[in-house]
């Protein structure tokens, strides 16, 4: 009896300790107990070897060199090469879990081994006491099975798991290599200019922990200098610098800062600096404060300016708005300025077309004396807030089809026009609704500036000058050529006494589904409030908005009782 109950107590007791393991009462860490070797006694293989027995893992004696077999060992982790990888991995015996350290090969190299996996630490290992703590490391495994180990030895390290799927190593380890490699050399570089200053090495490398804290936070805001902020002025004279102290630098400062002002949404290169150096006939403003001394300058007491706004792109219609204006004023100021708050999203706002140089050459051609080029900060500084509303004559056609368009739109007019303070400012008739609302702008607050509309320029085919003109491929120019087909039928039927507008807006209608455009609207309405109209009995426009293969163009015509005028 005696020994039955010892008997039972016993098994009572392996019962219970194996609920305690079912059930996690009691935790027991079977990874841990796992033999690791570390292949390869470089940084990598020194460091990581170090952190694991700092970490509490049970490892050889220290790292070992290449040709070791792994008797014994549960995981091997190959800390060598590229090259060495296939070599060192044949001289292991199958069995334990086998993995490289590389980003940039792939499992292939470890085919000697069913059970085989990749752990690539993301970080730069400078010395053999480097830690892993808080960095990141890909990992990958041939069997789902052995992922777990992997991920239990990183979480020991400190480090974060990240999963890259075979298809992307490639491009994986390119952004590891620029955000490591790339960045070091941008930093010996950036440490020999400031040398010649007398600024010590860790001067800069301050600046560039502080910048790389700021990018994780904020990503490309974190972005600051001249080129950030279109300020060509500033890194012209920098340009200058670097040509005449660090020459075999220049080809790096106009990389970075090329693509550090795409980043930030403006178009640079060097020619642009070359080109407005070279030319002294006009005057580059890239700040309010240039602006305001250049027009003290050059358009002395008593001379009248006149005022031409664009958003870059500049084309023939532009270029006759400036012409015109030099006609009639004595000194012309024309700005370059993509403002954001008329576009509906970034992906557009990035897409605009930027080309500094083109613009400044067609702007001086023109007959303008001052191009005023400002960065948004200059536009929209710190604290900036108010917005103009235009009222219900931007809630129609564009406006219906553009929400918040015009509103960024006048918002920024008011403001150039402030700061220019012309006697005159010239604008095409093509963007008619635009043109009605500025007017209305200036009249309700008093803007002493005159508004002057210029005629729509027209292609040798009749097709409205823009600068969407060049997404147009070769066939569909010719379909786009239904909107000046259609507005000039209509003309003409205007012109023969028609007033009815539904007739003269399906003679547009017709030719648009021609050619299967898809319309936005073809619509009559009032020249100055553009409200529909019932009949054809006062100044009114002829407006159309339709897209051609993703390319939207508008266009208009102006039409009056028994006359129009395309």
């Amino acid at each position: 009896m005696f020994l039955r109950f010892i008997e039972f107590s016993w098994l009572a007791g392996i019962g219970v300790v194996f609920l305690f393991f079912a059930f996690g009462i009691v935790e027991m860490n079977l990874v841990s107990s796992q033999q690791i070797v570390v292949v390869g006694c470089g940084r990598l293989g020194t460091s990581l070897h170090n952190a694991l027995v700092r970490a509490g893992r049970l490892c050889s004696d220290g790292p070992k060199g290449r040709g070791e077999n792994g008797e014994g060992a549960d995981l091997v982790i190959l800390c060598v090469s590229d090259r060495s990888i296939q070599e060192a991995s044949e001289a292991i015996d199958p069995g334990p879990l086998v993995v490289h350290t590389s980003g940039a090969s792939a499992l292939t190299l470890l085919e000697k081994h069913d059970r085989r996996g990749i752990l690539h630490p993301l970080l730069s290992v400078p010395d053999g006491s480097s830690n892993f703590d808080g960095a990141y490391a890909a990992v990958r495994t041939a069997q789902l099975s052995d992922q777990s180990i992997l991920l239990e030895l990183i979480s020991d390290l400190g480090m974060n798991p990240l999963y890259v799927k075979e298809q992307d190593r490639a491009i994986y380890h390119a952004a590891a290599s620029l955000a490591s490699n790339a960045l070091v050399a941008l930093q010996v570089n950036a440490s020999e200019l400031a040398a010649i200053a007398n600024v010590p090495p860790a001067a800069i490398n301050k600046l560039a922990q502080a910048s790389l804290d700021e990018v994780g936070k904020q990503g490309v805001a974190a972005l600051t200098g001249p080129a950030s902020r279109g300020d060509w002025q500033t890194v012209a004279i920098q340009r200058n610098a670097v040509l005449s102290a660090t020459p075999h630098l220049l080809d790096l400062f106009d990389a970075t800062t090329a693509e550090c002002a795409r980043l930030a949404g403006y178009s640079w290169s060097a020619q642009t600096i070359v080109a407005s150096e070279r030319d002294s006939s006009i005057i580059i403003a890239r700040t309010v404060q240039e602006l305001t001394e250049a027009i003290a300058r050059v358009c002395r007491d008593g001379a009248r300016v006149g005022f031409v706004p664009t958003m870059g792109a500049l084309h023939m219609g532009h270029a006759k708005l400036i012409e015109i204006a030099a006609t009639c004023c004595d000194c012309v100021v024309t700005s370059i300025f993509v403002n954001p708050k008329q576009f509906e999203s970034p992906a557009k706002l990035l897409a605009y077309p930027r080309d500094e140089v083109h613009d400044l050459k067609i702007a001086k051609e023109a007959g303008a004396a001052i191009v005023f080029i400002p960065s948004v900060e200059d536009i929209y500084p710190p604290g900036f807030v108010t917005s103009v509303k235009p009222g219900p004559i931007a809630d129609v056609l564009e406006g219906e089809f553009r929400p918040g368009h015009f509103e960024g739109m006048v918002t920024v007019v008011a403001r150039l026009l402030g700061l220019v303070q012309a006697d005159v400012a010239f604008f095409g008739h093509k963007d008619a609704q635009q043109l009605a609302i500025i007017k209305q702008l200036v009249s309700d607050l008093a803007i002493a500036t005159e508004v002057q509309g210029v005629d729509t320029v027209r292609e040798s085919d009749g097709l409205a000058m823009s600068s969407r003109n060049v997404h147009l491929s070769p066939s569909n120019r010719n379909r786009a050529l239904a909107l000046s087909r259609g507005l000039t039928a209509a003309s003409l039927l205007a012109a023969q006494g028609e007033q009815n507008p539904q007739k003269l807006e399906q003679v547009v209608l017709l030719e648009l589904e021609a050619e299967s455009l898809s319309v936005d609207y073809v619509s009559l309405v009032d020249a100055i409030d553009f409200c529909n109209v019932t009949t054809l009995d006062r100044p009114c426009v002829l407006a159309v908005a339709a897209t051609v293969d993703e390319v939207r163009l508008i266009d208009n015509i102006s039409i009056s009782p028994l006359s129009a005028s395309l």
